[in-house]
């Protein structure tokens, strides 16, 4: 049935006011991965950073360009913190990426924009602090109350960097993420993952659905399933950092709960093609 035809048969999945069901599915191409884009924003970070340093005191025009950065980055700051909040309530596109063994959901901008906010600010905070450190005359960071602010400053920077560190380490490790496999359907949470064996659901024919479109899978056999990590999520599968749109991901895991035929082709081209043509969707948007 055309997935235009399986929204008006039956109340949809997941309650997602003003969506319309003509789904597009999207080419994966030319998509610079979220771990390429940390690893981005950790050497621009580092350089806006450690820069301060070598500029000479008197190189008055660079110093001019370091603080005119230094200004923007806050405002960079922002505009990514409206970006977040604009991805994080758009449905993402009606597609898997193919991998061997599985359909893989990769993780939407919204990790590493929020990341992002974050390296934003302290390049900003960091990058003076080390420019005290090495210009400390020119701050006028000299005798007992002016030495105090560059070490205030640095245990700030201390204790930023040290929040930093698990976002970072989030980011480079390419979560969160959903994946289909031929044996489960998988959530790779920030922090752990949890493998759901398909004989451990039932098919549904409705998913209770939040504000903020999240699914709660429905577990008959809770023995079967496998958590690494905290449990924080229970059953739930959250699709605001998920790069796909939920009635997709819900159907295409609904059609192999109640298909167990199907799911030996998980990770094929060919069982790719023929999900979409099941499920209605239009390819090449």
């Amino acid at each position: 049935m055309p997935y235009a035809a399986v929204k008006l048969a039956r109340p949809p999945l997941l309650t997602t006011a003003g969506r319309g069901p003509n789904m597009h599915a999207m080419s994966d191409g030319g998509r610079i991965g979220n771990r390429a884009l940390v690893v981005g924003m950790l050497v621009l970070a580092a350089v806006l950073v450690g820069l301060p340093a070598f500029v000479p005191a008197d190189a008055h025009v660079v110093r001019s360009v370091l603080f005119g950065v230094e200004v923007l980055l806050p405002l960079g700051s922002i505009g990514a913190t409206v970006a977040v909040m604009v991805v994080f309530h758009r449905d993402g596109p009606a597609r898997f990426v193919v991998r061997a063994g599985g359909f893989m959901v990769p993780g939407s901008r919204v990790f590493p924009l929020w990341l992002a906010v974050q390296l934003l600010f302290f390049s900003a905070f960091g990058g003076h602090t080390v420019d005290g450190w090495a210009h400390r005359a020119l701050f006028g960071f000299t005798g007992v109350p002016g030495g105090l602010f560059p070490i205030v400053n640095s245990v700030l920077a201390a204790l930023l960097f040290l929040l930093l560190i698990p976002l970072v380490v989030v980011g480079l490790r390419d979560r969160p993420a959903l994946l289909l496999t031929r044996d489960a359907l998988v959530v790779l949470d920030p922090l752990g993952s949890r493998t759901y064996p398909w004989e451990a659901l039932t098919p549904w024919s409705a998913v209770r659905a939040g504000r903020l479109r999240t699914m709660v899978l429905p577990v008959v056999r809770p023995d079967l399933v496998v958590k690494r990590g905290p449990g924080w999520w229970g059953s739930k599968v959250t699709f605001g950092l998920a790069d796909v749109h939920p009635w997709f991901f819900a159907d295409a895991a609904r059609l192999y709960v109640s298909t167990p035929g199907r799911r030996a082709g998980i990770g094929t081209q060919d069982e790719y093609d023929r999900l979409l043509l099941d499920l209605g969707v239009r390819v090449g948007a």
